[in-house]
């Protein structure tokens, strides 16, 4: 199994590879006991939770946006996501759930080959961090433009929570 198997180059799996990385970082993080990992950040427009896990192939990263799209127009959303998506060098936005439960994310599967190196790790995890604040500001113009979605960028009621995420 890959996320086990120790890399030949130094001697760490790719999830020992990730805890180094994350444990040298400056981003306060936790283990899941399912596996994986959770990390928070704070971007320039948005705090930011990521949940990082590997298996045998691939690294997958997840960030949420403290960002809610109820009262959103969904073709507008949508535009937006397709346009920031045809400039991000990796990874794509999506939105996930259904109705009101609706959330954006940003979501990059790394294929890791077996590699444990906390430095790549770690370079790697910045740069998600790095891509989803450089165009979170994007999405932060449309929730402008609708005045009752809770949004922690305006100081509007009820964020979803993710700013008081303990890690």
């Amino acid at each position: 199994m890959g996320f086990f198997k120790k890399d030949k180059r130094n001697g760490m799996s790719v999830s020992e590879g990730m805890a180094a990385a994350l444990a040298n970082g400056k981003r306060p993080f936790e283990i899941r006991e399912e596996g994986g990992f959770t990390v928070q950040g704070m971007g320039d427009d948005l705090p930011m939770l990521m949940e990082a896990e590997a298996d045998d192939a691939f690294i997958h990263y997840l960030i949420h946006l403290d960002i809610q799209t109820s009262g959103w127009r969904m073709d507008d959303l949508y535009m937006e996501l397709n346009r920031l998506n045809m400039r991000v060098p990796f990874g794509n936005f999506i939105v996930d759930g259904e109705a009101e439960e609706m959330e954006v994310l940003f979501r990059y599967d790394y294929p890791h080959l077996n590699n444990g190196d906390p430095k790549s790790i770690g370079d790697l995890t910045d740069l998600m961090f790095d891509i989803v604040d450089k165009h979170d500001g994007d999405l932060k113009k449309l929730a402008e433009a609708v005045p009752d979605v809770p949004d922690s960028m305006y100081g509007r009621d009820k964020p979803s929570g993710l700013a008081s995420v303990k890690c």
